[in-house]
């Protein structure tokens, strides 16, 4: 269950779940501004959203393990 993806996402989408993989927090922050945008734009879809959300989740939660040192 864990790093599952809809079988529907963009490769564009998908690029961006890679390179959450790889963000810094400033970098985090950044990208959840401009998916905001997208959204309300209709840029992107309420799928593709969840998809880079549960990423930026999971990318969050090891740079939280990075600074706790574990």
């Amino acid at each position: 269950m864990g790093n599952e993806k809809p079988a529907s996402l963009s490769p564009k989408v998908e690029r961006r779940i890679a390179e959450i993989e790889g963000m810094n927090l400033d970098e985090v922050q950044a990208l959840t501004a401009r998916m905001m945008s997208e959204i309300v734009k209709g840029d992107i879809t309420t799928r593709e959203a969840r998809a880079i959300d549960r990423a930026v989740g999971r990318r969050l939660k090891a740079i939280e393990q990075e600074l706790l040192g574990a």
